[in-house]
């Protein structure tokens, strides 16, 4: 049974009521000398009863009513609401929308098929489940871990269902269409149980698919980042050399206005850092890196003020 503040205060007033009913007549039975006192003592107490048994409840919660701790199959919704004080408590449950990430660790893997060799090919998948509470009693009798637990098997076995008769491109480039063929298995399956556990799911999403293997992931970064005639990467290539070539040039002044050669190469590594290191990390697996022409005169320049220094 669900109830609101309303409600509640309408109890407050009853049993405030009975209160001062019951008091003023107890104190009416054992000194009669003094009424409006004994009238002044019910109304107080009364009154008393009524603001001690207020409690709030969180905005996007409910509360379970629990009576000298055992929960009471009634629900508080949001607000201030009011209670019987000393005797009931509230356990109070967030009904707010809320997003099950599975696969964030990168431990869900499935295989997928290769269109190509009709071989299986094991995939990372990320999974985001989203429901909302509808019923906080029948949730706390099963407790919200076992829930995701549950929602987390069911949610394994609707993606292994398609992923195992899917090609693994297509689970890559059209994964909001295989999610959403994914989604109605998976709803399928919860929604008989679902609502025991007194959740309504709202929808599965395929967040990210990707190769499970490093290799054959980079492979395919590598194609997507290039295109159909490599235009991207010799783009990156093209901004990486003249950053190069900005930080020699940077060098050489450096060297011309005194500054020692070892300071000078310092500073320049400190700012070619972040900006040329992703593109320095491109040659490294070749062994080969780019050459600039320098000039002759000003390299000798710089040897002999290196030499004197030493000196």
């Amino acid at each position: 049974m669900k109830i609101g503040p309303l409600t509640s205060y309408v109890w407050g007033f009853i049993a405030s009521a009975l209160t001062f009913v019951l008091i003023s007549t107890s104190l009416e039975t054992v000194s009669q000398d003094a009424p409006q006192v004994n009238m002044a003592i019910a109304a107080i107490l009364s009154v008393g009863l009524f603001f001690g048994g207020l409690k709030q409840v969180t905005v996007v919660h409910e509360a379970v009513l629990t009576f000298l701790g055992a929960r009471v199959p009634i629900i508080l919704t949001e607000g201030w609401v009011w209670t019987l004080p000393w005797f009931t408590g509230l356990i109070e449950v967030n009904t707010q929308e809320k997003s099950l990430i599975i696969g964030d660790d990168e431990k869900l893997k499935v295989f997928a098929i290769d269109p190509d060799t009709k071989r299986s090919v094991e995939m990372m998948v990320k999974i985001v489940v989203r429901y909302q509470i509808n019923d906080v009693c029948k949730l706390l009798q099963i407790e919200l871990e076992t829930v995701e637990k549950n929602i987390v098997e069911y949610s394994k076995s609707a993606l292994r269902e398609h992923a195992g008769k899917t090609d693994y491109l297509q689970l890559m480039t059209a994964k909001d269409d295989v999610g959403s063929e994914i989604e109605q298995t998976f709803i399928a399956e919860v929604e008989e149980v679902s609502s025991s556990w007194g959740i309504e799911i709202l929808g599965l999403s395929l967040a990210k698919v990707v190769p499970a293997d490093e290799k054959f992931r980079r492979a395919m970064e590598r194609k997507a980042f290039e295109g159909e005639d490599g235009e991207g990467y010799l783009t990156e290539i093209k901004r990486n050399v003249e950053q190069i070539k900005y930080y020699a040039q940077q060098m050489r002044e450096m060297e011309e206005s005194g500054l020692p050669v070892k300071d000078a190469a310092e500073m320049i590594l400190t700012m070619q850092d972040k900006s040329t290191m992703s593109f320095v990390k491109g040659f490294q697996g070749t062994g080969v890196m780019p050459t600039f022409p320098v000039d002759t005169n000003k390299k000798k320049k710089s040897t002999t003020t290196e030499g004197e220094e030493t000196k």
